[in-house]
């Protein structure tokens, strides 16, 4: 049961490892349009974090019932922030067609993740790349599989081509204009619970 009482929670997750790149400013415009429908929102910078990667043991497989063996104190603050978010949205730039190293090691760790996800949960993405949009095309396939694998609604994404060097985004006010708007659509769905 969603409480009504307190605003809806949007987190973006930015897998970028450049500090104020397209990815983290266009998560901002996302966050900048769900505030103003009224949400509460956070960000979280994955570069930020030192992110152990997966050992594929499977201690916490299938029911997470047993704590990760890999002891980085960084994920279980991740998990804990994603706990409290009604609505994640995803946002890494695309690298050889795939998500950065950085936010591909934080997806591998979510198997540990699955019974703490609430029942409210979604999700969206965003993706900036240097190619023609088709080139999302493998993440965006990797991140619907793995969020219908947890039972996690996908709210849609927004793929932004043509950027690839810091400042690109300067030329693309649409692109922050869209990123907003899709924000408030994200809203939207949030309130409506």
């Amino acid at each position: 049961m969603v409480d009504v009482t307190q605003p809806a929670r949007v987190l973006g997750i930015v897998g970028s490892p450049r500090k104020q790149g397209n990815t983290e400013r266009l998560t901002d415009a996302l966050l900048s349009g769900a505030e103003s429908a009224g949400l509460q929102t956070e960000k979280i910078l994955l570069s930020e974090y030192e992110i152990g990667h997966c050992h594929g043991c499977l201690t916490c497989y299938p029911d997470g019932s047993a704590r990760c063996t890999v002891h980085d104190d960084q994920m279980p603050t991740i998990v804990e922030r994603m706990k409290r978010a009604d609505v994640w949205v995803l946002a890494t730039p695309i690298y050889c067609y795939g998500p950065t190293s950085l936010f591909k090691a934080f997806l591998d760790r979510w198997i540990a993740l699955l019974p703490q996800v609430h029942a409210r949960t979604r999700a969206a993405a965003l993706l900036p790349l240097n190619q023609a949009a088709p080139g999302a095309d493998p993440t965006l396939a990797m991140l619907r599989t793995t969020l219908r694998s947890f039972n996690i609604p996908f709210l849609g994404e927004r793929v932004f081509p043509g950027l690839l060097h810091l400042g690109d985004l300067d030329r693309h006010e649409d692109y922050v204009e869209e990123a907003a708007s899709f924000g408030r659509e994200i809203a939207e769905h949030a309130i409506a619970g």
